[in-house]
Order: C-alpha cells, then structure tokens, then sequence
C-alpha cells in the first residue's frame, strides 16, 4: 500500500505540475511544448486512474487518499516557482526595469497618459503614481 500511496503521489505531483506548466504553453501559443506536455499528463493520468482504481475501496482516510490530496498543492507551487525562476533568468528583472523606467523619466522622455493605461499597468501587477510614455 505504500509503494501505491508513493505512484500516486508521484503521478499526481507530476499531474499538477504538468497542468500548471500547461497553462503556462497555452497561453504563450507554444505549440511543441503544450504537446509534450499534454503527452506527460496523458501518461500521469492514466497512472493514477490505474492506481486509485485499485485502491478507492480503503477510503478517503486511507494513506493513498493523502498522498493523492497533498501531491496537488505541492505540485502548482513547484510549478508556480520552477516558471518563476526560469522566467527571472529569460527575462530582465523588475529592479532593472525600475531604474530603466526611473532613468527614462529622469531624462524627460515620459508624458502623461490616460486612465486606462494606468489601469492596465496596475492590472498588470505595477505600481503607479504616475503613468508616462515615451514622446
């Protein structure tokens, strides 16, 4: 039971992280990855569906229900922090831009722009006290 508890931890893991990952190629348009991908989570879930078939009659209290339920939330949050790290290491970080930003505006190349833009720059996850574009 216990070797079954670890397959399905493992696939189940591998499921949501996979899933997140997902996400990630679909909304990128990255066709080859989000096919790869979707061959992973094909394998994992046919793993587990095997595993737990097997085993659903010892219950929501049984060791292999945990491993099932804990393996989710542990695999997003891998998910979530493997993209993060790959995504700082592609990508400039946000310190950078801050004082590339900060320098531009110091130079005086930045003029008001409307609402919506500054809108979009907090949905965006930015700070804003004041929104500006290059003339």
């Amino acid at each position: 039971m216990l070797s079954q508890a670890l397959l399905v931890f493992v696939c189940q893991f591998i499921m949501i992280f996979m899933l997140g990952i997902q996400s990630l190629n679909v909304r990128d348009g990255k066709k080859l990855s989000a096919a790869i991908t979707s061959l992973l989570l094909g394998i994992a879930g046919w793993t587990i569906t095997g595993t737990i078939s097997s085993v659903y009659h010892e219950g929501m209290l049984s060791v292999v229900f945990f491993a099932f339920i804990f393996a989710g939330p542990l695999g997003i949050s891998f998910s979530i922090w493997l993209h993060g790290k790959f995504k700082s290491l592609a990508s400039t970080p946000v310190e950078s831009t801050r004082e590339y930003l900060q320098a531009r505006e110091d130079a005086g190349e930045w003029t008001d722009i409307t609402e919506d833009a500054k809108e979009c720059a907090l949905m965006s996850g930015y700070e804003v006290r004041t929104v500006k574009r290059i003339k």
